[in-house]
């Protein structure tokens, strides 16, 4: 890392680390957000922690709902989503729901910002 991003965060007091922790599976690169938190989160101090797409910019602080455990955004298109029995991912769907024995129709739909009507996965990570 160039010194002086390094300077630029230590005065923005950003605890840089670098370190391998996704050693499960390297080459998802969009599973190391899932990773850092995972390790960052013993050592917060905060109530919250918040993992984003490096491309996410906030414009305003948000609005956090006190009682969730998770807050998420959906994801812009369907993706591997499914959108009812009709879909070609719907088969994939119902194996992984029945995997953690879980009745598919269960899992709540969300509208993408495209317009889809799809059930939750489309809050995937860099897919």
């Amino acid at each position: 890392m160039r010194a002086e991003v390094r300077y630029a965060l230590e005065r923005l007091q950003v605890n840089y680390v670098e370190r391998p922790l996704n050693l499960v599976c390297p080459g998802t690169g969009s599973a190391n957000r899932v990773f850092a938190a995972a390790w960052a989160e013993p050592l917060a101090a905060t109530e919250w922690i918040v993992v984003l797409d490096s491309d996410t910019v906030f414009l305003d602080e948000p609005e956090l709902p006190a009682d969730a455990d998770v807050a998420v955004r959906p994801a812009d298109t369907k993706g591997s989503a499914t959108s009812g029995p009709d879909d070609p991912f719907e088969d994939y769907w119902q194996q992984l729901a029945d995997l953690q024995s879980v009745a598919l129709d269960r899992l709540p739909y969300v509208q993408t910002t495209d317009g889809w009507r799809a059930s939750v996965p489309p809050t995937t990570a860099g897919s």
